[in-house]
């Protein structure tokens, strides 16, 4: 299989492989097969999967399991940032994660994203604390993915058009949006729109928005050649210091740092 263009951290950590990767052009993979089964949630973009006839899309803030030895093709857009927590089947931890892991699956849970992008801040950090930390951050990950497929989150099943939603989001985060016009969308009042997005994601509309904006900017950043008062007008905030700091908050550290440690890791 030819080598997909990407930039990418790693960390082996006692039972698990912790990879967070961006990929920077537009590609296909061959058909292929993993030899250790894994979690994947993709922080931006979003990915394709083909199995056979069966295929599905995960976009920003999804997850899903991708067991070992089934043959499959990934379709990469440019930009996307994914995370994988590989699990090695002759550890302690293989056990629980038995039933998590036996089969191709798409996971839905607020935790799973938030988790992920702590782990991704955690495998930049350079002291000593870094393993331990991103050990226990996997340890969350796959005990929170464990109770979205058994229900033990106590919620009740998301709607289909909470999907729609996401989408529609994915599609508009660029320009101005109220939540009454996403309601009109998919024909639901926006009072109960806004309470099931934030039951079932675990955050607000406007949080995932400003996020997407966040995620575009990463790309930018790693690939693009605009300045950052550019980055900061097109991914919507009123002035590029705003940009800074909410770029910090999510990504641990400033958007000129970041932009330099990535091109120097690449």
């Amino acid at each position: 299989m030819k080598p997909l263009p990407v930039t990418s951290r790693a960390l082996e950590v006692n039972d698990f492989l912790v990879t967070d990767m961006t990929f920077e052009s537009v590609r296909h993979s061959c058909e292929h097969e993993h030899e250790l089964p894994f979690v994947g949630v993709v922080l931006a973009g979003g990915l394709e999967k083909w199995l056979g006839r069966l295929s599905f899309s995960v976009s920003a803030a999804g997850a899903y399991v991708m067991p070992a030895r089934v043959r499959h093709i990934d379709g990469f857009p440019v930009g996307v940032r994914l995370l994988t927590l590989e699990i090695d089947p002759l550890t302690e931890t293989w056990e629980p994660c038995v039933g998590l892991l036996a089969r191709v699956r798409r996971l839905r849970g607020p935790q799973l994203a938030t988790i992920a992008r702590q782990i991704a801040v955690e495998l930049q950090s350079e002291d000593d604390l870094r393993s331990i930390a991103v050990e226990g951050l996997s340890l969350e990950l796959i005990a929170a993915a464990t109770r979205s497929i058994n229900g033990a989150n106590g919620r009740p099943k998301a709607p289909v058009w909470l999907n729609t939603v996401d989408e529609f989001l994915l599609e508009n985060f660029f320009r101005p949006l109220r939540i009454a016009e996403v309601a009109s969308v998919v024909h639901v009042h926006p009072a109960h729109l806004a309470r099931v997005f934030r039951a079932h994601h675990g955050e607000t509309i406007g949080h995932r928005i400003r996020r997407l904006r966040l995620d575009w900017a990463i790309g930018q950043l790693v690939d693009g050649e605009r300045s950052l008062r550019e980055i900061a007008t097109r991914a919507g905030f009123a002035h590029q210091s705003h940009f800074s700091r909410a770029f910090k908050e999510y990504t641990g550290c400033p958007p000129a740092q970041y932009r330099e440690r990535r091109r120097a890791n690449g």
